[in-house]
C-alpha cells in the first residue's frame, strides 16, 4: 500500500474487505501460486489479495 506504483490503485477498506472475503481460501490460492511461480509464500498472499481488491479507475493523461 506504500509503494508509488500501487498507493492510488486500492482503497485501505476495500483491502480489508478482499482479505475478509478470502478469509478460508487465500492461503491455499497463494500456496499454490507460490510453488507454481516459484515466489515467497507473503508474496503470493499479498498478490492474492490484490487481484481479489476493488481498483481504482485510473485517469487517462492527455499527452500536450
Amino acid at each position: 500500500m506504500t509503494d508509488p506504483e500501487y498507493a492510488e490503485k486500492f482503497n485501505p477498506e476495500d483491502l480489508t474487505e478482499a482479505i475478509v472475503d478470502l478469509l478460508h481460501t487465500a492461503e491455499e490460492e497463494a500456496k499454490l501460486l507460490a510453488v507454481t511461480h516459484k515466489i515467497a509464500i507473503w508474496k503470493a498472499l499479498a498478490i492474492t489479495w490484490f487481484r481479489k481488491c476493488k481498483k481504482r479507475r485510473q485517469i487517462p493523461v492527455k499527452a500536450a
